[in-house]
């Protein structure tokens, strides 16, 4: 569990989290609602004109958001930004970050990937969100893409790497839905 303080959104210690696919922003939305961060009827604004609740998260209108994302693969460069800063810092919070896994196609991955791998940030942990069925048209890419090779490099950075995380998640998040319909 992340080491998180709901009233106070930028303490210093607590665990980072980056939604690198920023486009699951409502998953993020439901998340942090369910934690407190903010009213859980605020959701039905989401992508209301002048709601904070948008496309994609944004740090600066959303409290518990710790990166502005939207473009695929700026996330966990941000991500792995903050890992090295926490150690530079001397500091023990940890950065979580959710990638999907046709954002790890983007160079932008690789690059973070081999700098998580080169500066050892066992600090870091990436999340892959990877359909758990390959069938026809996607099956090539899931046999012959890019993927395997940037999830290696995350594994020798000794980051966490977990597959299918996100079907888990949205049960989870189904469940803070239903408590608020409910």
């Amino acid at each position: 569990e992340m080491n998180i303080d709901t009233l106070e959104a930028d303490w210093k210690e607590r665990d980072r989290f980056v939604l690198s696919k920023g486009h699951a922003a409502p998953l993020l939305y439901a998340v942090l609602a369910h934690r407190g961060y903010f009213p859980r009827e605020s959701l039905y604004t989401l992508r209301k004109f002048g709601s904070k609740l948008q496309g994609h998260p944004d740090m600066n209108k959303v409290p518990g958001v710790d990166m502005s994302t939207g473009s695929l693969g700026t996330g966990i460069s941000a991500a792995v930004g903050m890992a090295i800063a926490g150690k530079l810092d001397k500091a023990e919070h940890r950065v979580f970050s959710l990638l999907g896994d046709g954002e790890l196609e983007e160079g932008q991955v690789w690059e973070a990937a081999m700098a998580a791998a080169h500066y050892k940030l066992d600090n870091l942990i990436a999340f892959v969100d990877k359909p758990a069925m390959c069938a026809p048209p996607s099956y090539w890419f899931c046999k012959n893409s890019a993927t395997r090779v940037v999830m290696a490099l995350f594994k020798s950075a000794s980051v966490s790497l977990l597959r299918s995380f996100v079907s888990r998640m949205a049960f989870r998040t189904s469940a803070a839905f239903a408590s608020i319909h409910g």
